[in-house]
């Protein structure tokens, strides 16, 4: 299957939300545990998009493809 690399560089396997290239409602989750991204997902629930990131260097790459208005870190 072929990706479109604009949309998914520095985003794993996560596409960008429609719109985040200026102005993006979405919740950036750093964390390992995939227990805390499925409860910040029932926090928000369906009006902001939640994009998970295992580490700060992957969350640093989507900073720098997105501006992304919320960071939530679980150290």
């Amino acid at each position: 299957m072929h990706r479109d690399r604009s949309q998914t560089k520095g985003w794993g396997d996560v596409k960008k939300p429609p719109g985040c290239e200026t102005a993006c409602k979405a919740v950036l989750s750093v964390s390992s545990d995939h227990e805390d991204r499925a409860s910040l997902e029932g926090i928000v629930r369906s009006d902001w998009t939640v994009i998970p990131s295992a580490t700060v260097a992957s969350a640093l790459s989507v900073l720098r493809e997105a501006p992304i208005p919320i960071v939530i870190c679980d150290d």
